[in-house]
């Protein structure tokens, strides 16, 4: 003999039948042992909301519900950013101190939102755009709902425990993307902290430990994540590549290992201990070129003269106040002569001043 189908007044009968009486502490869910299909529950808890009964149940309450979290793409979204809504105003309750950031898959899976004891782990495991998420879950909700705008920046980076492969692709490769928008954040924060200061000023400022310990936003997320697994621990590489990606730093493009105060290791070296005599010859190209700048009354000839270790190690080549001690200290054994003559016959533009520049071999500074 076939089964009766369950009707709503099945379902209605089960709740009235587990449901606690108000003000009484439950430690589990009361509605287990059954199952009803979603269309049944909702029509069941509409009725009752009709009746003015339980108006805070929802089917997501009523445990086993079949198909509640359907797998068709958007159906069902809106009952669980209800859910998830209703979890982060428990927590706010319950724990004040708590912030978005630091919630994570546990608080979703073993945390009650309710007095029915009802906990959204299965909501994350079954929602497709969610895929076990809990920033997902949250960036849906806060997207959607106007009281949340204020969190519309909240990116993946600031929660607490990131999610898995936050900086990498699918297919493996880095999320260079996220990482310049993390980057830009910083400048951002960098720039309204320190508003007596250049962006010139901050970006020749910053070190390994402004990515690891500097606070870019309302959540106080910190980038170490970000430059060890995107940029490999190198600053230089972390801004340069905002920098040639992002039209609104277009001015900065000219920016060089070397404007650094605290240059990467190895600036003027390459990986097998040869010297970078063309970062180096860009250097002392971009020196003549400020000299020339600066002394307009002067012929080139007369400034390749007037050159001395001390310009090399107190000029100031460019809008970051570089000065190129350091190069010419490790290239060209603080030879002026050795950078200059390295330069013109390298360089087209300056060889027919090779010969000035050989009246500066035996010349002391």
């Amino acid at each position: 003999m076939a089964k009766r189908p369950k009707t709503i007044d099945d379902v209605m009968r089960f709740i009235l039948a587990n449901a606690p009486p108000e003000g009484v502490k439950i430690k589990k869910s009361p509605f287990k042992g059954r199952r009803f299909e979603y269309d049944l529950v909702d029509g069941a808890i509409s009725e009752l909301h009709a009746q003015g009964r339980f108006l805070d149940l929802e089917a997501y309450d009523i445990k086993g519900t079949k198909d509640m979290w359907n797998t068709e793409e958007g159906k069902n979204n809106e009952l669980a950013r209800k859910a998830t809504k209703q979890l982060i105003k428990k927590l706010q309750e319950e724990q004040p101190d708590k912030e978005l950031t630091q919630i994570t898959y546990e608080t979703f899976s073993k945390y009650p939102i309710n007095r029915y004891q009802t906990t959204l782990g299965g909501m994350l495991v079954s929602i497709p755009g969610y895929k076990n998420s809990p920033y997902a879950t949250l960036k849906d909700l806060i997207d959607a709902d106007p009281e949340l705008e204020q969190y519309r920046d909240f990116q993946p980076y600031d929660m607490k425990s990131a999610p898995q492969n936050t900086w990498n692709k699918p297919d493996g490769s880095k999320n260079y993307e996220l990482a310049r928008h993390a980057t830009k954040t910083l400048l951002n924060k960098l720039q309204k902290d320190q508003v007596n200061k250049t962006l010139a000023e901050i970006l020749t400022e910053i070190i390994l430990d402004t990515f690891y310990k500097y606070p870019i936003n309302k959540y106080g997320t910190t980038l170490g994540g970000m430059i060890c697994n995107v940029h490999e621990n190198s600053p230089y590489d972390a801004l340069k590549k905002l920098i040639d990606n992002d039209p609104e730093f277009k001015e900065y493009r000219d920016f060089q290992p070397y404007d650094m105060q605290m240059a990467p290791l190895n600036t003027w070296h390459k990986p097998d201990g040869s010297k970078k005599f063309e970062l180096a010859r860009h250097s002392t190209k971009t020196l003549l070129n400020k000299l020339q700048k600066d002394q307009p009354n002067k012929k080139l000839t007369e400034i390749l003269t007037e050159i001395t270790t001390d310009t090399f190690y107190k000029y100031t080549i460019n809008k970051y106040q570089t000065t190129l001690g350091g190069m010419i200290q490790e290239v060209h054994e603080s030879s002026p002569y050795q950078a200059l003559k390295d330069l013109a016959e390298n360089d087209p533009e300056y060889t027919e001043f090779l010969p000035v520049i050989e009246t500066l071999r035996h010349r002391a500074d």
